[in-house]
């Protein structure tokens, strides 16, 4: 069996998600983590998945105009006094989603400006002015935010990468961007070599995986890759960014992994702190299977 096989017999038994605005692929339970998957399959051209990436986005006139939920259903669901609407996390998705180079730049900009303008007024009140000389605010937090989740602040490491996707397409960046141009270097080495293993070293390697994409960075992409992998080299994503390309021993492994796979789990294979162990049970979504193959099959020309 081929890949191109396998992803047909996986995505047939995916979860999908019904929401007002479309269909979109899920990892299943409370879909809490949707944006940050749909990103990394519109990062391999898997099918509506940019757009319902985009669909996690208020539009002009909706109450939140311009901040991304988690996935499209929340948007629907908004309500003012949920406090998970958004996290850095998720934001790596929408950055992978503004990084490819199958969109056109006129399609993606009107979201990117649309999230921009959003986290420009997305500072909370530190002190308000007295009514009497008109209210409104008189002083603001230094730190932007995502959404009004506690979660959701915006780092010099986050900014810089928000940079780096803006000057790949071209775009003028804000103050805050060039004011954190290279704090996406030494500290993220420094944690990768040291966090957990798990969903944190995960979201370094895609860190890497951004910056590959962007064709950006490539002495620290280098590194922090090389640490990801050294530390889970059981895991198939993390060797295969370590190289940059996918061999014919990958394939067979990636074979061998899809063979133990027995149906949806809501889980995200490659974040797993025991790679080994949530490979021979099988503990994937399958989502992450059809991730992996077609990133396999983009490196070698063959998707």
């Amino acid at each position: 069996m081929g890949i191109k096989t396998a992803l047909s017999q996986i995505e047939s038994r995916c979860l999908w998600s019904e929401t007002p605005y479309g269909r979109y692929p899920t990892k299943g339970g409370d879909g809490g983590d949707d944006a940050l998957w749909l990103g990394l399959l519109s990062s391999v051209g898997y099918p509506t998945a940019f757009g319902m990436l985009m669909e996690c986005q208020a539009a002009p006139g909706e109450s939140k105009a311009g901040m991304f939920y988690r996935n499209p259903n929340r948007r629907s669901n908004d309500n003012d006094g949920y406090v998970h609407y958004f996290s850095r996390d998720m934001a790596m998705g929408v950055l992978l989603g503004l990084s490819i180079w199958d969109v056109a730049e006129d399609t993606k900009w009107p979201h990117a400006y649309q999230w921009m303008q959003y986290i420009d007024k997305s500072r909370p009140c530190l002190q308000k002015k007295p009514k009497w000389l008109g209210g409104g605010c008189l002083v603001r937090s230094p730190i932007y935010k995502f959404a009004p989740d506690d979660r959701s602040d915006i780092t010099p490491s986050l900014w810089a990468l928000i940079g780096r996707v803006w000057v790949s397409n071209g775009w003028s960046q804000t103050r805050e961007m060039k004011a954190a141009d290279g704090m996406d270097g030494d500290w993220g080495i420094l944690e990768a070599q040291n966090c957990p293993l798990g969903y944190i070293l995960h979201l370094h390697a895609l860190e890497g995986y951004l910056k590959h994409i962007l064709r950006q960075s490539a002495e620290y992409r280098q590194r922090m890759l090389d640490i990801c992998f050294d530390r889970q080299p059981g895991n198939l994503f993390y060797k295969i960014l370590k190289q940059c390309a996918a061999t014919d021993e990958d394939v067979v492994k990636y074979l061998e992994i899809v063979d133990l796979w027995d149906g949806p789990k809501y889980n995200w294979l490659w974040l797993s702190s025991n790679i080994e162990r949530a490979i021979y049970e099988g503990d994937a979504c399958g989502w992450d299977l059809v991730f992996l193959g077609r990133l396999i099959l983009k490196l070698r020309g063959e998707l």
